[in-house]
């Protein structure tokens, strides 16, 4: 307590993309932001500096509209006036994959670098909860240090025997370990982002705000540097805040406008001090609403399309494409995926993924999925034709071959579902239809007539060539196609039968392994063979909810309905 403080004030605003307005709405706020930003380090020679929330995409969104500010927008960031990066987005960590975590840092950067220097502290403001590999990802970045507000318990009860004696005790300052043991320190905004937001400009005022700020940080730090934020969500530029410190040379505690950079430079010399947490910072010690869990089951269509669009990304476009540069010797659609990739990143800040915003917001949402989905798998499909047309399916003897491509880094045994098309006017039948493998064994297969359809191609030298075929769907289980492989299998008309000891029932089915029941009030029982246990699902539950658009709460009538209650339709 007798060490002489520095109080560090770092202007910001948090500025959410999306949230209480629709994106549009927000991005004409963020211009009038921006415009009033640049007029104050213009002519305002006491700030000193500004964070721009820790998300690159600010500076896209800005510039979209007036890109004649670049160059002064550039200038301020080479000076170290404007501090960006190194996200792209600020996500939420939980809602989305490892791999959309790892892009949005890959991005970040390299957006941010476009524009200048980019600034190397993790900043997870306002994620709701934050997962036990960021300290691993900020390293794999070349980060050691983040800034962070939520996830870090008010309870004293971390402290567990055998651990350092710092560990889990409630300070500003702590060390944050992952699983495999990276490291980085954090600051923790234990007084919110803002709790230096709206200094007032009368010295004797400002004074008053300062002393009461000094004291509640110096209430949870460890170190004689204090961390004051000067800003609050969508919050212009305090123009005068560097003009207020100046006016006020005689407080006791030395007062900077500041930036992360030099205060986390300030405070490492004291890391034996901080305290120490390990894995993830989700509060596990309170009831969670800190943390807002309860946004992992709001709006459940936005979690589930952005599934679909990650694992068509990473599981489908990308390593196809790949395959089809190599054996096909086709360009790989780089720009095409890091687009696909920066539109899908727009879903995930904390705000848009959570499922927490206006109805406007999210319908906004879909239509981005709708756009990477159509992205994606015209991508996937392009690298399919590539690596068809190279193919050799000469040894596979059919009428029909068909490829079941594996991009996956293990082989994989799993359901495919392929078209085959013929002739239109050739007179064929599901009946007849057969499919064996490589070896001219038959494969088990569900093959569905669709009959006659419409489609055309596209070709690259000429217009689009529509045409008629007779179309049919082939379901069947592909066995351990290699990883990153193939393996094809041959289509021919053959009355051969297969042989499978499924047995289909007017309410169930069952074979060697398991029995399905389809019973009266619509669940659905399983039962294993093998070991006689048996599993009853297939039951929806549902309640009256009288939360926010943040929280669950069940209506007060505590009244429960359950789809077992009504009778269902089997079919």
């Amino acid at each position: 307590m007798s060490e002489k403080k520095t109080i560090h004030f770092i202007s910001h605003t948090h500025w959410d993309r999306e949230w209480y307005m629709p994106f549009e709405a927000h991005r004409h706020q963020l211009i009038r932001f921006f415009n009033r930003l640049l007029d104050t380090l213009e002519n305002e020679p006491e700030f000193r500096s500004f964070h721009l929330d820790g998300q690159a995409v600010m500076l896209e969104d800005y510039l979209e509209v007036r890109p004649q500010k670049r160059a002064l927008l550039e200038k301020y960031i080479a000076e170290g006036r404007v501090m960006v990066g190194p996200w792209y987005i600020l996500q939420d960590e939980y809602l989305i994959d490892g791999e959309s975590n790892l892009r949005n840092m890959l991005y970040g950067l390299r957006t941010a670098a476009r524009y200048g220097p980019v600034t190397k502290v993790g900043y997870f403001p306002d994620a709701f909860g934050n997962i036990s590999q960021a300290p691993q990802i900020l390293r794999g970045f070349g980060i050691d240090c983040a800034a962070l507000g939520r996830g870090v318990s008010d309870y004293p009860a971390y402290a567990r025997e055998g651990k350092e004696p710092n560990y889990g005790r409630r300070a500003s300052e702590i060390v944050w370990r992952s699983p495999d043991g990276s490291e980085i320190i954090g600051a923790v905004f234990l007084h919110w982002y803002n709790n230096a937001s709206e200094i007032p400009a009368d010295p004797e005022a400002a004074r008053a705000r300062i002393a009461e700020i000094q004291r509640r940080c110096e209430s949870v730090s460890t170190v004689p540097h204090l961390l004051a934020m000067n800003g609050c969500d969508h919050q212009p530029v305090q123009r005068d805040i560097g003009a207020i410190l100046g006016k006020l040379d005689d407080y006791p505690a030395k007062l900077v406008h500041s930036d992360f950079a030099g205060y986390f430079d300030a405070i490492r010399p004291y890391k034996e001090r901080f305290s120490i947490f390990e894995g993830e910072l989700d509060g596990d010690f309170t009831n969670g609403m800190g943390t807002l869990a309860n946004t992992a089951s709001a709006r459940i269509y936005l979690k589930q399309f952005n599934h679909q669009c990650e694992t068509l990304l990473e599981r489908r476009a990308e390593p196809l494409a790949l395959l089809a540069s190599l054996y096909a010797g086709t360009e790989y659609p780089a720009d095409e995926m890091r687009f696909a990739w920066k539109s899908l990143l727009k879903n995930h800040p904390h705000d848009s993924i959570c499922g927490c915003s206006v109805d406007e917001v999210h319908t906004g949402m879909v239509e981005r999925f709708k756009g990477v989905r159509a992205l994606g798998r015209s991508m996937a499909d392009d690298a399919l034709r590539s690596l068809s047309a190279v193919l050799d399916t000469s040894e596979v003897k059919g009428e029909r071959a068909v490829t079941v491509f594996n991009p996956n880094l293990q082989p994989v045994t799993e359901a495919a579902s392929v078209t085959v098309d013929y002739p239109r006017e050739e007179i064929v039948s599901d009946g007849e239809l057969i499919l064996r493998d490589g070896e001219g064994v038959p494969v088990a297969a569900q093959i569905e007539d669709l009959g006659v359809v419409f489609d055309y191609d596209l070709p690259d030298d000429r217009f689009r060539q529509p045409y008629y075929v007779r179309r049919f769907r082939i379901t069947f289980t592909a066995q351990e196609v290699p990883a990153l492989g193939w393996k094809t299998y041959a289509l021919a008309r053959d009355a051969a039968e297969i042989s499978t000891d499924l047995r289909v029932y007017r309410r169930g089915m069952d074979n060697r392994y398991l029995k399905i029941t389809l019973n009266n009030d619509g669940s659905v029982t399983v039962k294993d063979k093998k070991t006689r246990r048996a599993y009853i699902t297939g039951i929806f539950e549902d309640t009256g909810d009288i939360g926010n658009e943040y929280n669950y709460a069940q209506s007060k009538d505590g009244v429960t309905v359950l789809s077992t209650a009504f009778a269902p339709k089997i079919r």
